[in-house]
């Protein structure tokens, strides 16, 4: 479901048992996207969330080297998909969680 405190909105959503995924700070609209696309209702999770997708103001981003035409990019620590769309979304994945344990995604 939903949960806010003066710092952190968390809404939860689960992908009928097979996948959790929580959202922190997400706008009304990062919400609305996941709800129309998916067609999932956000729910209180009865697990540890799969996938954390926390949302910031920036990401903080270093000695990256570029894939492709700068649309991803990777250092020593993270995965970064780049957009040079009219919204400069940037998505980060740490190298550290793929596969072993929560993936934690900062965009």
């Amino acid at each position: 479901m939903s949960s806010s405190n003066e710092k952190n909105k968390v809404v939860d959503f689960d992908f009928h048992g097979i996948v959790g995924v929580r959202l922190i700070n997400p706008t009304g609209s990062d919400v609305n996207i996941i709800k129309r696309k998916y067609e999932l209702l956000p729910s209180n999770l009865a697990y540890k969330p799969d996938i954390v997708i926390t949302f910031v103001e920036k990401l903080e981003l270093s000695d990256l080297v570029y894939v492709g035409l700068h649309t991803a990019a990777y250092n020593n620590n993270d995965f970064i998909v780049l957009s040079n769309g009219k919204q400069d979304v940037k998505l980060k994945i740490p190298f550290e969680d793929i596969g072993i344990r929560q993936v934690n995604i900062t965009c």
